[in-house]
């Protein structure tokens, strides 16, 4: 059940991997960035 995939393949897909891991690492921060402004700015208002 092993499938034949060349060298090159394997890097596009290691590559695509890479690049979709770090877009939902980024969302993850920016969220958690602008909901602590949006606290912060609650706190500040008050």
């Amino acid at each position: 059940m092993f499938l034949d995939i060349g060298i090159s393949d394997m890097l596009s897909i290691s590559q695509t991997i890479g690049i979709v891991g770090t877009l939902l690492i980024t969302l993850f921060f920016s969220r958690r960035e602008i909901k602590g402004l949006l606290i912060a700015n609650i706190v500040r208002e008050k």
